[in-house]
């Protein structure tokens, strides 16, 4: 071959390996979206579904582990029934603002501006949910703590059966 093929072969090359650079970067890229969109819409179900009082549906985004081997149709009614009970006794979600999406180290968080009444009060929290595992897109935990937040941090994660 002469030199002249030789450095039309090594451009190609060339041109095919940022091709697929340049591919395999909007791949990644979209998945990352979709990711994103995904945990945005998990988080939003998740809250319309507690606003709206369908807390066993809400139950299907959260992550959810027994420590005494609970079936998890059981585990879904304690849940339901405990944020009734908060419900009934003054403390809830009443509503929501744009879910955003941020990374801590490696680990997504919705961030959200929720609105609860705790106990007849008002109150607004920017808070952060954060998911099983990394990857994941169950609901872990809810913070800052708030009553309605320790329903879902520590009755269900430390102190009971029933977790998140």
């Amino acid at each position: 071959m002469s030199v002249n093929n030789m450095d039309l072969l090594e451009r190609k090359r060339n041109k095919i390996i940022i091709l697929i650079l340049i591919i395999s970067f909007f791949i990644l890229y979209a998945g990352l979206n979709v990711y994103e969109y995904v945990l945005k819409q998990n988080t939003a179900k998740f809250l319309d579904c507690l606003i709206n009082e369908r807390y066993e549906e809400a139950f299907n985004y959260i992550n959810y582990k027994d420590k005494n081997n609970l079936e998890v149709e059981k585990g879904k009614a304690a849940w339901a029934s405990k944020v009734k009970e908060g419900k009934e006794k003054g403390t809830y979600i009443e509503s929501y603002g744009k879910v955003r999406v941020s990374y801590r180290d490696i680990q997504a968080i919705c961030n959200v501006e929720i609105t609860y009444k705790e106990e007849g009060k008002v109150k607004t929290y920017n808070s952060e949910i954060s998911f099983s595992t990394i990857g994941g897109t169950k609901i872990e935990s809810i913070y800052p703590i708030s009553k309605l937040s320790y329903i879902f941090n520590h009755l269900f994660i430390k102190n009971s059966a029933y977790q998140l």
